[in-house]
């Protein structure tokens, strides 16, 4: 089992570039492109991942790597609404007129509804948490720090997996 606490604000994604790099040969942002693209992950109809008990029946495996997340009946399916930040962007700034600060924005967020729901963090095999933001932590890969995942709420103590950030066996 691992758990590793991350320092970054929210692991959307390690491809942040400076200006030099910015200025990349148009394959090299193909490439890039295509390396960040996650469309083609199949994930199965949701019926087929979750047991009579309402559990998850496979392993849980991160998108990028080969990392597993969990193992086969650790979590229960629930149906709950969360905004998570998408998994593939970059940190958007912007220069303020005038004062030439650099301001961050905030980062695109899609709503998710169904996560699997574990009791106590010891449950993942492989999974990092971000410091805490607006009061939650967000999920991610331990190994490839891919994220995020789902998301950690300190005040019930539950930690939930989008089904649709995930792949399985």
């Amino acid at each position: 089992m691992s758990i590793h606490q991350q320092s970054n604000s929210i692991p959307v994604s390690e491809n942040n570039t400076s200006s030099s790099e910015s200025q990349s040969k148009p394959e090299d942002k193909q490439v890039e492109e295509k390396r960040l693209d996650f469309s083609n992950i199949e994930i199965p109809p949701k019926e087929t991942l979750i047991n009579e008990k309402g559990r998850n029946k496979t392993n849980v495996f991160c998108v990028r790597c080969p990392s597993k997340i969990l193992n086969p009946r650790v979590s229960k399916f629930k149906n709950v609404e969360f905004s998570l930040p998408m998994m593939k962007q970059r940190r958007r700034t912007e220069i303020k007129e005038g004062s030439g600060e650099v301001e961050e924005q905030d980062a695109v967020k899609e709503t998710i509804n169904d996560f699997w729901e574990v009791n106590d963090i010891y449950t993942f095999e492989n999974v990092g948490f971000t410091n805490t933001i607006s009061g939650y932590k967000y999920l991610a890969c331990a190994d490839c720090e891919m994220g995020p995942i789902g998301y950690y709420d300190p005040d019930s103590k539950l930690s939930y997996v989008a089904l649709t950030r995930v792949k399985y066996d």
